[in-house]
C-alpha cells in the first residue's frame, strides 16, 4: 500500500505533538515500519511544472539487512512528458556494505566518485535509482539521451536491501538517510534535463492519526461544556 502525505495532517500532528519532530534534511529509520515522504517543490515556468513525492518505509530488518520500500509519485504536469527518470539519497549513514534492488524496472548505483562540476547526481550520491524499461540497455546515470523514467502523473515503487553488517542493530543504532535529489528528463517542450532537491517530513503513523482524530472530536465538547 502506498503512503502519501497529506500537508494537513502535517500541521495538525505537529501542533498535537503527535508525529514526532518535523526535519528539513536528515531521516533517521531506528524501528521497522518507520516511514518518511520527500516532496520535491513544483519547479514552474510557463508552460510546465516539475514536482514528486516520493516516500521511504523500513519494512524489515534481520541479521544487519534493512529492507526499504520505496513509493514514487510524479505529480508534474504541463508542455514535454517530464519523466522521473532517477532519484538519490546523498548520503546514508552508516554507509551500507551493499545495495541490492528486487525490481527489474529499476537499477542501483552506489559508491560513484565526484569527478568534476558538471556531474549527473546519479554520480554523486549513496544510492541513485534509474528507470529501465523491459529488455532495453540499462539506463547509465551520465546518459542524457534516454528516454524512460515515471511519466508525469504516473506512479511506481520498488523494493530495496542494504546490508548493513551482521554486527549492526536498530536497538542501539538507526540509519540515516541525508541529502534527496531527484532527476527528471523529457523536460518541457524543449526535452531538456533538470534535477531537484527535496525536503522530507515525517509521515502520521496509523495511531497518531487515530489520536488526532480523537482530539479533534474532543474539542466540540470541550466547548459546549464551557459554554
Amino acid at each position: 500500500m502506498k503512503t502519501f502525505l497529506n500537508k494537513s495532517w502535517v500541521g495538525l500532528a505537529c501542533v498535537l505533538g503527535l508525529a514526532g519532530p518535523v526535519h528539513a534534511m536528515s531521516m533517521q529509520f531506528d524501528a521497522v515500519g518507520d516511514s518518511f515522504a520527500v516532496s520535491f517543490a513544483p519547479d514552474a515556468n510557463a508552460s510546465r511544472s516539475l514536482s514528486a513525492t516520493l516516500v521511504y518505509t523500513l519494512e524489515g530488518f534481520s541479521n544487519g539487512d534493512a529492507d526499504f520500500r520505496i513509493d514514487v509519485q510524479n505529480t508534474s504536469s504541463g508542455a514535454g512528458n517530464n519523466a522521473l527518470a532517477s532519484f538519490g539519497v546523498v548520503a546514508i549513514t552508516p554507509q551500507p556494505l551493499l545495495v541490492n534492488d528486487a525490481d527489474l524496472a529499476w537499477d542501483t548505483f552506489t559508491n560513484r566518485t565526484l569527478s568534476g562540476q558538471q556531474v549527473d547526481f546519479c554520480a554523486r550520491v549513496d544510492m541513485g535509482i534509474s528507470e529501465f524499461a523491459t529488455g532495453a540497455p540499462r539506463i547509465q546515470c551520465n546518459n542524457t539521451s534516454f528516454r524512460y523514467g515515471v511519466s508525469a502523473g504516473e506512479t511506481s515503487s520498488l523494493n530495496v536491501t542494504m546490508s548493513f553488517g551482521g554486527a549492526f542493530d536498530l536497538a542501539h543504532n538507526d540509519i540515516s538517510f541525508d541529502g534527496f535529489v531527484v532527476r527528471f528528463i523529457d523536460v518541457g517542450a524543449a526535452f531538456g534535463v533538470r534535477a531537484l532537491a527535496g525536503v522530507y517530513n515525517a509521515v502520521p503513523e496509523p495511531v497518531s492519526l487515530a489520536l488526532a482524530l480523537l482530539g479533534l472530536m474532543a474539542i466540540p465538547a470541550f466547548r459546549r461544556r464551557r459554554a
